[in-house]
Protein backbone atom coordinates (compact mmCIF):
# COMPACT_ATOMS: atom_id res chain seq x y z
CA UNK A 1 0.00 0.00 0.00
CA UNK A 2 1.44 3.34 -1.06
CA UNK A 3 0.96 6.21 1.39
CA UNK A 4 1.48 9.76 0.12
CA UNK A 5 1.28 12.29 2.96
CA UNK A 6 1.63 16.05 2.79
CA UNK A 7 1.17 18.75 5.41
CA UNK A 8 -0.50 22.09 4.85
CA UNK A 9 -0.91 25.32 6.79
CA UNK A 10 -1.92 28.77 5.65
CA UNK A 11 1.63 29.91 5.07
CA UNK A 12 3.41 26.64 4.37
CA UNK A 13 3.08 23.18 2.92
CA UNK A 14 5.07 20.11 2.03
CA UNK A 15 6.11 17.27 4.25
CA UNK A 16 6.88 17.91 7.92
CA UNK A 17 9.58 15.60 9.26
CA UNK A 18 7.34 13.79 11.75
CA UNK A 19 4.67 13.20 9.12
CA UNK A 20 7.27 12.09 6.58
CA UNK A 21 8.31 9.36 9.01
CA UNK A 22 4.67 8.44 9.68
CA UNK A 23 4.05 7.87 5.96
CA UNK A 24 7.33 6.03 5.42
CA UNK A 25 6.72 3.83 8.47
CA UNK A 26 3.28 2.78 7.26
CA UNK A 27 4.31 2.28 3.66
CA UNK A 28 7.28 0.11 4.62
CA UNK A 29 5.11 -2.30 6.61
CA UNK A 30 1.69 -2.35 4.96
CA UNK A 31 1.03 -4.92 2.28
CA UNK A 32 -1.65 -5.41 -0.34
CA UNK A 33 -5.29 -5.55 0.76
CA UNK A 34 -7.07 -5.95 -2.54
CA UNK A 35 -6.90 -4.92 -6.14
CA UNK A 36 -9.29 -1.97 -5.81
CA UNK A 37 -7.01 0.31 -3.79
CA UNK A 38 -3.27 0.71 -4.21
CA UNK A 39 -2.57 4.17 -2.76
CA UNK A 40 -3.90 6.66 -0.22
CA UNK A 41 -3.07 10.34 -0.64
CA UNK A 42 -3.35 12.27 2.63
CA UNK A 43 -3.15 16.00 3.31
CA UNK A 44 -2.91 16.95 6.99
CA UNK A 45 -3.98 20.57 7.60
CA UNK A 46 -2.87 22.77 10.51
CA UNK A 47 -4.36 25.84 12.16
CA UNK A 48 -2.30 28.94 12.73
CA UNK A 49 0.78 29.98 10.81
CA UNK A 50 2.53 33.29 10.41
CA UNK A 51 1.01 35.80 8.03
CA UNK A 52 3.94 37.44 6.28
CA UNK A 53 1.90 40.15 4.59
CA UNK A 54 -1.10 42.09 5.85
CA UNK A 55 -2.74 41.97 2.42
CA UNK A 56 -3.29 38.24 2.96
CA UNK A 57 -5.61 38.71 5.94
CA UNK A 58 -8.65 37.74 3.86
CA UNK A 59 -6.99 34.53 2.67
CA UNK A 60 -5.87 33.76 6.24
CA UNK A 61 -9.39 34.26 7.58
CA UNK A 62 -11.00 32.16 4.84
CA UNK A 63 -8.53 29.32 5.37
CA UNK A 64 -9.54 29.14 9.05
CA UNK A 65 -13.22 30.06 8.84
CA UNK A 66 -14.22 28.26 5.63
CA UNK A 67 -11.65 25.75 4.42
CA UNK A 68 -10.75 23.99 7.69
CA UNK A 69 -14.39 23.65 8.84
CA UNK A 70 -15.22 22.05 5.47
CA UNK A 71 -12.95 19.09 6.26
CA UNK A 72 -12.61 16.17 6.13
CA UNK A 73 -12.52 15.81 2.36
CA UNK A 74 -12.86 12.31 0.95
CA UNK A 75 -12.68 10.94 -2.57
CA UNK A 76 -12.30 7.39 -3.83
CA UNK A 77 -11.03 7.45 -7.42
CA UNK A 78 -11.79 3.86 -8.34
CA UNK A 79 -10.31 4.00 -11.82
CA UNK A 80 -7.01 5.16 -10.37
CA UNK A 81 -7.30 2.82 -7.36
CA UNK A 82 -6.47 5.82 -5.19
CA UNK A 83 -8.18 7.31 -2.13
CA UNK A 84 -7.84 11.01 -1.29
CA UNK A 85 -8.16 12.19 2.32
CA UNK A 86 -7.72 15.71 3.68
CA UNK A 87 -8.32 16.49 7.35
CA UNK A 88 -7.49 18.99 10.08
CA UNK A 89 -5.14 17.72 12.75
CA UNK A 90 -5.58 18.20 16.47
CA UNK A 91 -2.04 17.06 17.27
CA UNK A 92 -0.33 20.44 16.90
CA UNK A 93 -0.68 23.84 15.27
CA UNK A 94 1.26 25.20 12.30
CA UNK A 95 4.32 26.12 14.37
CA UNK A 96 5.29 22.44 14.21
CA UNK A 97 6.00 22.83 10.50
CA UNK A 98 8.52 25.59 11.20
CA UNK A 99 10.67 23.22 13.27
CA UNK A 100 12.86 21.70 10.58
CA UNK A 101 14.15 18.18 11.27
CA UNK A 102 12.26 18.12 14.59
CA UNK A 103 11.39 14.65 15.87
CA UNK A 104 9.34 13.73 18.92
CA UNK A 105 8.26 10.18 19.69
CA UNK A 106 5.25 11.50 21.60
CA UNK A 107 4.01 13.63 18.69
CA UNK A 108 4.83 10.82 16.26
CA UNK A 109 2.59 8.42 18.14
CA UNK A 110 -0.19 11.00 18.41
CA UNK A 111 -0.01 11.75 14.68
CA UNK A 112 0.00 8.06 13.81
CA UNK A 113 -2.93 7.30 16.11
CA UNK A 114 -4.94 10.20 14.72
CA UNK A 115 -4.24 9.08 11.14
CA UNK A 116 -5.31 5.53 11.99
CA UNK A 117 -8.65 6.91 13.20
CA UNK A 118 -9.04 9.06 10.10
CA UNK A 119 -8.39 6.07 7.88
CA UNK A 120 -11.68 4.64 9.14
CA UNK A 121 -13.43 7.24 7.01
CA UNK A 122 -12.63 4.89 4.13
CA UNK A 123 -15.21 2.43 5.41
CA UNK A 124 -18.18 4.41 4.13
CA UNK A 125 -16.71 4.62 0.63
CA UNK A 126 -15.52 1.04 0.23
CA UNK A 127 -18.10 -1.35 -1.19
CA UNK A 128 -18.11 -5.13 -1.09
CA UNK A 129 -17.63 -5.15 -4.84
CA UNK A 130 -14.39 -3.18 -4.39
CA UNK A 131 -12.58 -6.29 -3.16
CA UNK A 132 -10.59 -4.51 -0.48
CA UNK A 133 -9.99 -6.10 2.94
CA UNK A 134 -10.86 -3.09 5.10
CA UNK A 135 -10.81 -5.01 8.39
CA UNK A 136 -7.32 -6.41 7.82
CA UNK A 137 -6.06 -3.02 6.70
CA UNK A 138 -7.32 -1.30 9.86
CA UNK A 139 -5.95 -4.12 12.03
CA UNK A 140 -2.48 -3.75 10.53
CA UNK A 141 -2.48 0.05 10.92
CA UNK A 142 -3.61 -0.28 14.54
CA UNK A 143 -0.87 -2.83 15.21
CA UNK A 144 1.78 -0.55 13.71
CA UNK A 145 0.55 2.35 15.84
CA UNK A 146 0.86 0.19 18.96
CA UNK A 147 4.41 -0.82 17.97
CA UNK A 148 5.55 2.74 17.24
CA UNK A 149 8.77 4.02 18.88
CA UNK A 150 8.34 5.27 22.44
CA UNK A 151 11.56 7.26 22.76
CA UNK A 152 13.11 9.96 20.59
CA UNK A 153 16.22 7.80 20.15
CA UNK A 154 14.12 4.93 18.82
CA UNK A 155 12.32 7.27 16.46
CA UNK A 156 15.59 8.69 15.16
CA UNK A 157 16.87 5.16 14.53
CA UNK A 158 13.65 4.33 12.68
CA UNK A 159 14.01 7.41 10.50
CA UNK A 160 17.58 6.49 9.55
CA UNK A 161 16.44 2.97 8.64
CA UNK A 162 13.54 4.26 6.55
CA UNK A 163 15.77 6.85 4.85
CA UNK A 164 18.19 4.11 3.81
CA UNK A 165 15.37 1.92 2.48
CA UNK A 166 13.86 4.82 0.55
CA UNK A 167 17.23 5.80 -0.91
CA UNK A 168 17.86 2.25 -2.09
CA UNK A 169 14.39 2.04 -3.63
CA UNK A 170 14.78 5.33 -5.49
CA UNK A 171 18.26 4.43 -6.69
CA UNK A 172 16.76 1.49 -8.54
CA UNK A 173 14.31 3.75 -10.39
CA UNK A 174 14.91 5.93 -13.43
CA UNK A 175 14.84 9.69 -12.97
CA UNK A 176 11.37 9.79 -14.52
CA UNK A 177 10.01 6.93 -12.40
CA UNK A 178 11.24 8.67 -9.24
CA UNK A 179 8.76 11.48 -9.94
CA UNK A 180 5.78 9.09 -9.67
CA UNK A 181 3.67 11.24 -11.99
CA UNK A 182 0.12 10.08 -12.65
CA UNK A 183 0.35 10.46 -16.42
CA UNK A 184 -3.33 9.72 -16.96
CA UNK A 185 -4.09 13.14 -15.45
CA UNK A 186 -2.30 14.89 -18.30
CA UNK A 187 -2.37 15.30 -22.06
CA UNK A 188 -0.72 12.51 -24.09
CA UNK A 189 1.83 14.93 -25.58
CA UNK A 190 2.68 16.72 -22.32
CA UNK A 191 5.72 14.60 -21.49
CA UNK A 192 7.09 15.09 -24.99
CA UNK A 193 6.59 18.87 -24.80
CA UNK A 194 8.08 19.10 -21.31
CA UNK A 195 10.81 16.54 -21.83
CA UNK A 196 12.88 17.21 -18.72
CA UNK A 197 12.03 15.81 -15.25
CA UNK A 198 12.61 19.33 -13.94
CA UNK A 199 9.19 20.45 -15.18
CA UNK A 200 7.42 17.62 -13.35
CA UNK A 201 9.37 17.59 -10.08
CA UNK A 202 7.04 18.79 -7.29
CA UNK A 203 9.98 18.80 -4.85
CA UNK A 204 12.03 21.24 -6.97
CA UNK A 205 11.19 24.69 -5.60
CA UNK A 206 12.09 26.44 -8.85
CA UNK A 207 10.01 24.24 -11.15
CA UNK A 208 6.68 25.70 -12.35
CA UNK A 209 4.66 23.61 -9.87
CA UNK A 210 7.29 22.90 -7.22
CA UNK A 211 6.71 25.89 -4.92
CA UNK A 212 3.58 26.18 -2.77
CA UNK A 213 1.92 28.73 -5.07
CA UNK A 214 2.65 26.69 -8.18
CA UNK A 215 1.45 23.45 -6.61
CA UNK A 216 -1.82 24.98 -5.41
CA UNK A 217 -2.33 26.66 -8.79
CA UNK A 218 -1.96 23.36 -10.65
CA UNK A 219 -4.39 21.60 -8.32
CA UNK A 220 -6.99 24.35 -8.70
CA UNK A 221 -6.47 24.58 -12.46
CA UNK A 222 -7.12 20.85 -12.88
CA UNK A 223 -10.54 21.31 -11.28
CA UNK A 224 -11.31 24.49 -13.25
CA UNK A 225 -10.18 22.93 -16.52
CA UNK A 226 -12.72 20.13 -16.24
CA UNK A 227 -15.48 22.71 -16.58
CA UNK A 228 -13.66 25.27 -18.75
CA UNK A 229 -11.66 23.23 -21.24
CA UNK A 230 -12.53 25.59 -24.10
CA UNK A 231 -11.60 28.80 -22.24
CA UNK A 232 -8.21 30.47 -22.55
CA UNK A 233 -6.09 29.33 -19.61
CA UNK A 234 -5.21 32.87 -18.48
CA UNK A 235 -8.88 33.50 -17.68
CA UNK A 236 -8.39 31.37 -14.59
CA UNK A 237 -5.79 33.75 -13.12
CA UNK A 238 -8.10 36.59 -11.96
CA UNK A 239 -10.52 34.06 -10.48
CA UNK A 240 -7.82 32.31 -8.48
CA UNK A 241 -6.18 35.55 -7.34
CA UNK A 242 -9.53 36.96 -6.24
CA UNK A 243 -10.24 33.77 -4.29
CA UNK A 244 -6.89 34.19 -2.56
CA UNK A 245 -7.47 37.88 -1.88
CA UNK A 246 -4.51 38.98 -4.00
CA UNK A 247 -5.04 42.36 -5.71
CA UNK A 248 -4.65 42.08 -9.48
CA UNK A 249 -2.22 44.53 -11.07
CA UNK A 250 -1.17 45.00 -14.69
CA UNK A 251 -0.36 41.38 -15.45
CA UNK A 252 1.50 42.13 -18.65
CA UNK A 253 3.77 44.99 -17.65
CA UNK A 254 7.54 44.58 -17.99
CA UNK A 255 8.42 48.24 -17.64
CA UNK A 256 11.22 48.44 -15.09
CA UNK A 257 9.96 51.60 -13.37
CA UNK A 258 6.38 50.35 -13.22
CA UNK A 259 7.45 46.98 -11.83
CA UNK A 260 9.70 48.67 -9.24
CA UNK A 261 6.74 50.75 -8.02
CA UNK A 262 4.55 47.66 -7.86
CA UNK A 263 7.17 45.84 -5.83
CA UNK A 264 7.50 48.76 -3.45
CA UNK A 265 3.72 48.87 -2.93
CA UNK A 266 3.15 45.13 -2.52
CA UNK A 267 6.05 42.83 -3.28
CA UNK A 268 4.27 39.73 -2.01
CA UNK A 269 1.28 40.17 -4.33
CA UNK A 270 3.55 40.62 -7.35
CA UNK A 271 5.46 37.47 -6.40
CA UNK A 272 2.25 35.45 -6.07
CA UNK A 273 0.90 36.80 -9.37
CA UNK A 274 4.11 35.94 -11.25
CA UNK A 275 4.24 32.42 -9.84
CA UNK A 276 0.56 31.92 -10.66
CA UNK A 277 0.92 33.08 -14.28
CA UNK A 278 3.88 30.77 -14.88
CA UNK A 279 2.10 27.88 -13.17
CA UNK A 280 -1.07 28.38 -15.23
CA UNK A 281 0.88 28.37 -18.51
CA UNK A 282 2.51 25.07 -17.63
CA UNK A 283 -0.73 23.65 -16.26
CA UNK A 284 -2.23 24.36 -19.69
CA UNK A 285 0.65 22.59 -21.42
CA UNK A 286 0.32 19.58 -19.14
CA UNK A 287 -3.47 19.25 -19.40
CA UNK A 288 -4.14 20.56 -22.91
CA UNK A 289 -0.94 19.93 -24.86
CA UNK A 290 -0.59 23.60 -25.79
CA UNK A 291 -0.53 27.11 -24.31
CA UNK A 292 -2.68 29.79 -25.94
CA UNK A 293 -0.99 32.96 -27.08
CA UNK A 294 -2.17 35.37 -24.37
CA UNK A 295 -1.48 32.91 -21.55
CA UNK A 296 2.00 32.42 -22.94
CA UNK A 297 2.52 36.18 -23.25
CA UNK A 298 1.50 36.79 -19.63
CA UNK A 299 3.78 34.00 -18.37
CA UNK A 300 6.72 35.42 -20.36
CA UNK A 301 6.00 38.83 -18.81
CA UNK A 302 6.07 37.20 -15.35
CA UNK A 303 9.42 35.61 -16.17
CA UNK A 304 10.73 39.02 -17.24
CA UNK A 305 9.62 40.59 -13.96
CA UNK A 306 11.20 37.81 -11.89
CA UNK A 307 14.52 38.43 -13.66
CA UNK A 308 14.60 42.10 -12.69
CA UNK A 309 17.18 43.02 -10.00
CA UNK A 310 14.49 44.63 -7.84
CA UNK A 311 12.46 41.43 -7.88
CA UNK A 312 15.47 39.23 -7.17
CA UNK A 313 16.36 41.40 -4.18
CA UNK A 314 12.87 41.15 -2.69
CA UNK A 315 12.01 37.52 -3.44
CA UNK A 316 14.53 36.11 -0.97
CA UNK A 317 15.40 33.08 -3.10
CA UNK A 318 17.98 30.88 -1.34
CA UNK A 319 19.80 30.36 -4.65
CA UNK A 320 19.10 33.35 -6.91
CA UNK A 321 21.60 32.22 -9.56
CA UNK A 322 19.84 28.86 -9.78
CA UNK A 323 16.48 30.59 -10.03
CA UNK A 324 17.73 32.68 -12.96
CA UNK A 325 19.04 29.54 -14.65
CA UNK A 326 15.73 27.70 -14.26
CA UNK A 327 13.80 30.74 -15.50
CA UNK A 328 15.81 30.31 -18.69
CA UNK A 329 14.69 26.67 -18.95
CA UNK A 330 11.09 27.68 -18.29
CA UNK A 331 11.18 30.39 -20.95
CA UNK A 332 12.76 28.10 -23.55
CA UNK A 333 10.11 25.43 -22.97
CA UNK A 334 7.29 27.97 -23.05
CA UNK A 335 8.45 29.53 -26.31
CA UNK A 336 8.61 26.22 -28.18
CA UNK A 337 5.22 24.73 -27.23
CA UNK A 338 2.32 25.12 -29.68
CA UNK A 339 -0.29 27.83 -29.22
CA UNK A 340 -3.08 25.46 -30.20
CA UNK A 341 -3.75 21.83 -31.05
CA UNK A 342 -4.01 20.54 -34.58
CA UNK A 343 -6.41 17.83 -33.42
CA UNK A 344 -10.14 18.53 -32.86
CA UNK A 345 -9.96 17.94 -29.13
CA UNK A 346 -8.61 21.04 -27.40
CA UNK A 347 -8.08 19.55 -23.98
CA UNK A 348 -7.71 16.31 -22.13
CA UNK A 349 -9.88 15.98 -19.07
CA UNK A 350 -8.85 14.13 -15.97
CA UNK A 351 -10.31 10.71 -15.53
CA UNK A 352 -13.14 10.66 -13.04
CA UNK A 353 -13.63 8.38 -10.12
Amino acid sequence: MKIDLMTRAFASGGGGTIYYVVAAYLQSALGSYGESLSAIEVVVCFRGGKMKNGSLQRMYDEYHSRFLPSLPYLKFARKKRRFYLTYETEVADATLLDRRDFLSADLFRQALTELAQRFKLLDARIKKADKFDVARYHADVTKLAAQAPRTDAELQALKLKLDAENEARRAALSEWDQLEVEWEDFHPTARQLLDSPFFWDVCEEYSPHGNDTGSDTLSNFLDWNERNAESAAHMFAPKLLARWGVPVVDLGTVDTKAVTHLLQDNAHSVAVIDDVLIAIAFAAIKTRGFCDEKTKKLALAAIGRERMPASIALRGWTKPEERLRTLGLIQEALERVPKSLTTPSSARRRKGS
